[in-house]
C-alpha cells in the first residue's frame, strides 16, 4: 500500500498516530514507512520495529526509498563510490579508522552529474571530526558490555589469545547503548576493589538481549539525568549480558529467576544488599535507590538478601537461554545437583580440617580466649541482624497502620465537610425564600385581585395563604418549600377541576386563573 509522507497521519486515531511517531523516533524511518509496517503487523509496535530492523539488515537501502517514490537509477560512478563508502564503514566497525574515498569525477563532457546520496559521507566526516576533537578513534556501534568483559582466553602453554568475541548485536544495542559516562570497565573483582577504594556500592545490571525490558532500561532509566546524578556519588555502575563470561559468573554467585535484574552488592563483604527485577521507570528507580541509601550506612553491617537456588538440575545459563532449560539428557551444567553435592562435601571436609584441634592439645589460654571471643562476636552479629530485621518489619507495620488510620480520618472528615457544606447551602436557599415571601410576596388581606389558595399536601395536610394576583407561581412553590418542607423539584402542583398541572413558575396567578378561593393539589412526581 503506497502512502505519501504528507498524508501518512490522515485517518489515524490518537493512539495510532502516537505509535507512528514512536516508530519514527526509534528507526529514523519516514511516517509513510512507519504506518505501512505498523499496518502489516496489526499495529504491534514492538513486532513492527523488530521486523523493520530485520529487513534493514537484508536491505540497507530501505530508508533511502520511501514506499511511494521509486529510487532513481544510479550511474556507474555513483555505484562505485557507494561501494567504497560501504567498505569504509565496514572497516570502521571492525575497529579501524574509517578512510574517506575520493569522490569519483565525471568524465569531461558528460554533463552535470546526477545528485547522489551524501549521508554516508556526512556520517564519516562527523565521525572523523569527533575523533579529532577527543584524540581517539570513535568506533561505530561500540559494544560497551562486551568491552567491559574482555577476559583473555587461555590457549596452548598458557598464552593469552585476546579478548573473547562479543555475541552478535541484535540491533537494539546500537539503538539503546549502555550509559558510557556511568559504565565501569573490568571484571567483578576489579569492580569490588574499585568500589571499596571509592567507598561506593556496586550497582550491577545483568541484561538479556531478547528481553526488550533490558533495552528499555538503557533507553529510559539509565539515560535519565536525575538517576545519573544519584548514582554518581554513591554507586559504581557495571552492566553485563547474562551469557557473557562475567555475567555468567555473577549469576553463579547470585542466582536469579528473572532478567533483567539490578543488584546492589557490598564491595567489602560481597553480600547482596538489594535486588530489583524487570523494568523500573526512572521515577521508581530513584525511589528504590533513595530508600536504599536512607536505610544503609557505609561501613556498617547491612542486611543481605537471601537468594534461593532454583530447584531444577540446570545451570543459570541454561535457565535464561533462548531455548529455555534443557531437562533432558546430556552433559549437566556447572550448577547441576551432582557438582553441587561434590562442592558441599568438599566444603564440609575443609571446615572439619580447619576446626580440628592441634596435635597434643596445645591450646593455651590466650588461644582459647581468642577463639571464644570470635565465636561470641559472630553470634552477637547474627543476633543483631535478626533483631534489626524484625525491628524494621515492626516499624514498617506500624507505619502502615498509621497511614491507614490517617487516610480513614481524612476520608471521614472530608465526607462530614461535604455534608455540612450541602446543608449550609440548603439553609441559605431556604432563608432567601423566606425573606422574599416576607418582603416581596407579603400575604395581603382577602379581597379583589387576591388569590386565596388552599394547598392539599400528599400526606393529607392542608396549607392556606393569600397571594397578590401579580405574584408568580414560583412564590407559591417557595411557600410550599418553606412551610410544607416539600421540594418543588420532586413535586407537582395542579388544579382540581379541570385537572391541570402548573409548570411555568414565571406566570402570574392572575394569568393562571387562580384569583379568588382556589384549591390546589400537591403530588409527588411519578
Amino acid at each position: 500500500q503506497d502512502l505519501s509522507a504528507t498524508g501518512a497521519m490522515e485517518g489515524l486515531s490518537e493512539d495510532q498516530a502516537r505509535m507512528v511517531r514512536d516508530f519514527v523516533n526509534v528507526t529514523n524511518a519516514d511516517e509513510a514507512r512507519a504506518r505501512e509496517m505498523l499496518q502489516d503487523n496489526k499495529w504491534d509496535l514492538d513486532m513492527s520495529i523488530c521486523t523493520f530492523l530485520t529487513l534493514m539488515e537484508d536491505n540497507p537501502d530501505m530508508l533511502a526509498a520511501p514506499p511511494s517514490q521509486p529510487q532513481e537509477p544510479r550511474r556507474a560512478g555513483d555505484e562505485a563510490e557507494q561501494k567504497e563508502l560501504e567498505r569504509a564503514l565496514a572497516a570502521s566497525m571492525d575497529g579501524g579508522a574509517p578512510s574517506m574515498p575520493e569522490p569519483s569525477q565525471p568524465p569531461a563532457g558528460a554533463g552535470p552529474a546526477a545528485p547522489s546520496n551524501t549521508k554516508p559521507t556526512k556520517l564519516l566526516n562527523e565521525m572523523e571530526a569527533m575523533a579529532g576533537e577527543s584524540g581517539t578513534t570513535q568506533e561505530a556501534f561500540r559494544n560497551f558490555a562486551a568491552e567491559g568483559m574482555s577476559v583473555p582466553t587461555v590457549v596452548n602453554a598458557g598464552v593469552a589469545a585476546g579478548p573473547a568475541k562479543a555475541p552478535a548485536d541484535d540491533g537494539f544495542e546500537a539503538l539503546f547503548p549502555p550509559p558510557a559516562d556511568l559504565l565501569y570497565h573490568g571484571n567483578f573483582d576489579a569492580l569490588r576493589k574499585h568500589c571499596e577504594t571509592e567507598r561506593k556500592y556496586c550497582l550491577v545490571n545483568i541484561q538479556k538481549r531478547d528481553e526488550f525490558t533490558s533495552h528499555m532500561l538503557n533507553r529510559d532509566t539509565w539515560k535519565d539525568q536525575a538517576v545519573k546524578t544519584l548514582i554518581g556519588p554513591h554507586f559504581v555502575f557495571w552492566q553485563q549480558q547474562f551469557d557473557s563470561v562475567a555475567g555468567a559468573q555473577h549469576i553463579s554467585l547470585y542466582p536469579c529467576m528473572e532478567l533483567p535484574m539490578v543488584d546492589i552488592v557490598d564491595p567489602v563483604t560481597g553480600a547482596l544488599l538489594e535486588r530489583f527485577n524487570g523494568y523500573l521507570a526512572p521515577e521508581e528507580m530513584l525511589e528504590r535507590l533513595t530508600r536504599f541509601l536512607d536505610s544503609h550506612t557505609w561501613g556498617k553491617m547491612g542486611k543481605g538478601v537471601a537468594t534461593a537456588q532454583p530447584v531444577i538440575p540446570v545451570s543459570q545459563h541454561q535457565l535464561h537461554g533462548v531455548d529455555g532449560p534443557a531437562l533432558g539428557g546430556g552433559v549437566s551444567g556447572r550448577m547441576s545437583i551432582d557438582n553441587e553435592e561434590e562442592a558441599l562435601n568438599a566444603a564440609i571436609m575443609a571446615s572439619m580440617q580447619d576446626q580440628a584441634p592441634p596435635p597434643g592439645g596445645c591450646f593455651d589460654d590466650e588461644t582459647r580466649q581468642r577463639s571464644d571471643s570470635a565465636s561470641a562476636s559472630h553470634y552477637t552479629d547474627s543476633i543483631r541482624v535478626v533483631q534489626d530485621a524484625e525491628f524494621q518489619m515492626s516499624l514498617a507495620a506500624d507505619a502502615e497502620k498509621e497511614r491507614l488510620r490517617r487516610e480513614e480520618e481524612e476520608k471521614k472528615a472530608l465526607e462530614e465537610a461535604t455534608q455540612q457544606s450541602l446543608i449550609d447551602h440548603q439553609n441559605q436557599i431556604m432563608e432567601e425564600k423566606r425573606r422574599r415571601l416576607e418582603e416581596e410576596f407579603k400575604a395581603p388581606a382577602d379581597g379583589p385581585g387576591v388569590a386565596n389558595l388552599l394547598l392539599r399536601l400528599p400526606d393529607g395536610a392542608r396549607l392556606n395563604r393569600c397571594f397578590q394576583g401579580s405574584n408568580p407561581l414560583s412564590a407559591v412553590l417557595d411557600f410550599l418549600h418553606c412551610e410544607g418542607h416539600l421540594d418543588p423539584e420532586s413535586h407537582t402542583v395542579s388544579t382540581t377541576f379541570p385537572r391541570k398541572v402548573l409548570h411555568d413558575g414565571n406566570q402570574t396567578l392572575e394569568e393562571l386563573g387562580l384569583l379568588g378561593q382556589t384549591a390546589l393539589v400537591v403530588e409527588k412526581r411519578s
